[in-house]
């Protein structure tokens, strides 16, 4: 699947899920905003996806973390990989108040195993070890 073709699988997701105004807008000059939709209780969205096979870093995480609320106006922040996060992302991530949402995890919410990210229902994240 193509990093586009993972942002609109992405933003279907949120649209199954009751989102509305749900748009994939990645690409270039995004400023890390690769799907924006509203939550079905009005908060603002902002999704980050990372279709990668190795982990999420800091500086990754850092890049977001500084557009994301005070230049997207994010109510809930997401970052969205298909793989894992190292350690000190992880610590990041609960720092800056942005929801990771895992391959598992992934997995989970999108066959409906695990509520969405933006119920905020923080499930393990693997890190360096892996899942």
């Amino acid at each position: 699947m193509s990093p586009a073709e993972f942002e609109y699988a992405v933003a279907e997701l949120c649209r199954k899920d009751g989102c509305t105004r749900v748009q994939a807008v990645g690409g270039a000059g995004d400023l890390g905003a690769d799907v924006v939709a509203c939550t079905p209780d009005g908060s603002k969205v902002v999704v980050q996806c990372k279709q990668y096979r190795s982990k999420v870093t800091s500086p990754d995480l850092q890049r977001f973390a500084g557009t994301v609320f005070d230049i997207h106006r994010a109510d809930v922040a997401v970052l969205l990989t298909t793989g894992t996060v190292t350690t000190p992302a992880a610590r990041l991530t609960k720092a800056a108040g942005i929801e990771i949402v895992h391959a598992d995890r992934l997995d989970r919410w999108a066959d409906g195993r695990d509520r969405p990210p933006w119920h905020q229902s923080r499930a393990p994240l693997p890190t360096e070890g892996g899942p």
